[in-house]
């Protein structure tokens, strides 16, 4: 029997600095009025399909970080009745962040601590029936930091007789400067895996590896790297 899923999901982050009153994407000034700013250099997105049609995602952002900044916060939107839970944040090579930090955007708290909250409504993206926002401390000055996000997402697929469709966007529009590399793999407990692809929209440019049509889960052990 084959297993169908629609791949993807948005990505929203913004980060702000010390001297911040409200969240900024991109560049900012800091205290001294000296120009700041940051960007993603790269994604590393993986997304395993559970056998009780859970997801469990990885996020792993590469900021490259052009100044000081103690701060960010990613939000996900939310379909339907999906739900997120499991939420931690972690460095690469470093401790987990403890969780019941401040979930204040441009607020204050100590590195190495994180909170979770809701995304207020007026924030919330067209069609979007609610969202997790994640908001993380540390301090950063003139360096690339790696910053892993886990979270569980429960009731975000839909399961027919004869196939699952998983609707999950990897990537958003949401953002002022462009993605150098993203890596996006679904994988799934049960070692089925999708044969082809569907991406929206279908022509990215530069040299994606992605092709159209649809995920079709099969026999082999997971979806082949997309670029």
């Amino acid at each position: 029997m084959l297993k169908r899923a629609l791949i993807g999901f948005a990505v929203v982050a913004v980060v702000f600095g010390a001297s911040s009153l409200a969240p900024i994407l991109g560049s900012d000034t800091d205290a001294d009025g000296n120009l700041k700013d940051y960007r993603i250099e790269r994604a590393d997105i993986a997304v395993e399909l559970n056998r009780d049609g859970s997801l469990d995602v990885t996020e792993a952002l590469r900021f490259d970080f052009d100044g000081d900044f103690t701060g960010a916060y990613r939000d996900i939107p939310l379909r339907g009745a999906a739900k997120i839970s499991r939420v931690s944040v972690s460095e690469a090579g470093g401790s987990p962040y403890q969780p019941g930090g401040s979930t204040e955007l441009g607020g204050f708290d100590l590195p190495n601590r994180f909170g979770v909250t809701e995304i207020p409504e007026f924030q919330l993206p067209a069609g979007a029936a609610g969202g997790t926002r994640v908001v993380w401390h540390y301090r950063a000055a003139d360096e690339d930091r790696d910053f892993i996000l886990r979270y569980r997402v429960d009731d975000a697929v839909i399961a027919y007789q004869d196939v699952v469709d998983v609707g999950w966007f990897v990537w958003g529009d949401q953002w002022d400067f462009t993605l150098d590399h993203l890596d996006a793999t679904m994988t799934s407990e049960t070692g089925a895996a999708p044969l082809d692809s569907w991406l929206e929209p279908w022509d990215l440019g530069g040299s994606s590896s992605f092709r159209v049509g649809y995920a079709i889960f099969g026999p082999a052990s997971s979806l082949p790297t997309i670029r």
